[in-house]
């Protein structure tokens, strides 16, 4: 799926208009985006947690010529996804958001 046929699923089950819809989404994308790299976390409950995380610089080589370098510290945003839509889509049920409960899956090794 991509962001155009997102805007229209929104759309279709909200009844907003097209416009509306993609105002929506990108304010809530934007505004993802806009708080991640002021340095905090946005956590949508049932769904996954945006949050920044620093990279320190790190030794590596250019396979090409094999000089090796120093990477430049970074800071990328990571997502990590609620347990009930991992489960979710473990289970390839589409349907199972619709259920109250959920069990948890088998313990991670």
């Amino acid at each position: 799926m991509n962001q155009r046929q997102l805007v229209n699923l929104v759309r279709v089950r909200t009844g907003l208009s097209r416009n509306q819809a993609a105002a929506a989404l990108n304010t809530i994308l934007d505004t993802i985006v806009q708080t991640v790299a002021e340095g905090d976390e946005v956590a949508l409950e049932n769904f996954g947690t945006f949050r920044p995380a620093e990279y320190a610089p790190h030794s590596a080589h250019n396979i090409a010529t094999g000089k090796r370098f120093v990477t430049c510290a970074v800071v990328r945003m990571q997502f990590r996804v609620a347990p009930k839509v991992r489960q979710i889509v473990a289970a390839g049920d589409p349907t199972a958001r619709r259920s109250k409960t959920f069990s948890r899956g088998p313990a991670r090794p």
